[in-house]
């Protein structure tokens, strides 16, 4: 009996009972195990709790975001190394965190060729039909095929840009400073009005600030471009336009 006592009173010299802090600690023949997380919530838990708060803080708020995305933003570019899908991939994340409703994805429509005309030069807009003038602004052989498909997708990616710049301004006029506006695709920032170069075509955010002039926006605006490469096609655009200031943060 004193015998087994004592070894009682060496296991437990061993393994002292964990502290209350430590509760849920497992012994082990090295010691005690402590848990997965210990003193804190295990991940699993917090990860669809954080996701939940998220949803529950944006349907109290006031105020709402747009998210401008088009399914066919997933076509790929002849001879451009970039991944087609990551406009899709960055909205499923977004709405899976509970970032973006789905209700508040919006589809843009193509931009038209009066449009275009604003801000580059006819004879430049005429050209881009022959597939010898798109081939050296794609890095490549262009096919006749791919000629209207180029031109429509870039006009769709332009009335992206439109789309989300025209909802920022109608939010700032109704003084919804907390509205936030998002385009996942555009940023065409080597097109200039004579000519297209980087696989831009069309200079979205030159178009889009024009359509806002002509429909009374005469405030200033600032470009903050965040693409690796220098935003040339841009500053071509603006350079006469005292009211508009860009401001390009990429590599040398």
């Amino acid at each position: 009996m004193a015998e087994n006592s004592r070894r009682g009173l060496a296991w437990r010299a061993r393994w002292p009972a964990p502290r209350r802090r430590d509760a849920g600690w497992i012994p082990s023949p090295d010691g005690w195990t402590p848990p997965r997380v210990p003193g804190r919530l295990d991940r699993r838990l917090i990860c669809p709790l954080r996701r939940q708060l998220r949803r529950l803080t944006r349907r109290l708020a006031p105020e709402r975001s747009i998210v401008v995305f088009h399914p066919r933003y997933t076509a790929a570019l002849p001879n451009l190394p970039v991944d087609a899908l990551r406009a899709e991939r960055l909205l499923a994340f977004l709405v899976s965190e509970g970032l973006v409703r789905r209700r508040d994805v919006a589809q843009p429509a193509p931009i038209t060729l009066k449009q275009i005309g604003r801000v580059h030069d006819a004879d430049y807009v005429r050209s881009l039909h022959d597939p010898a003038v798109l081939g050296p602004i794609f890095g490549g052989t262009v096919s006749d095929d791919q000629v209207d498909r180029l031109l429509d997708l870039q006009r769709l990616h332009a009335g992206g840009t439109m789309r989300a710049m025209r909802a920022a301004a109608a939010a700032a006029r109704d003084g919804r400073r907390r509205f936030t506006a998002v385009h996942l695709g555009g940023g065409l920032h080597h097109a200039r009005p004579d000519e297209g170069a980087g696989f831009c075509l069309f200079h979205d955010v030159a178009i889009a600030v024009d359509r806002l002039r002509r429909e009374g926006f005469d405030g200033r605006v600032l470009i903050v471009d965040l693409d690796l490469h220098d935003g040339d096609g841009t500053r071509a655009c603006f350079a006469r336009d005292e009211r508009v200031h860009t401001l390009s943060v990429h590599a040398r």
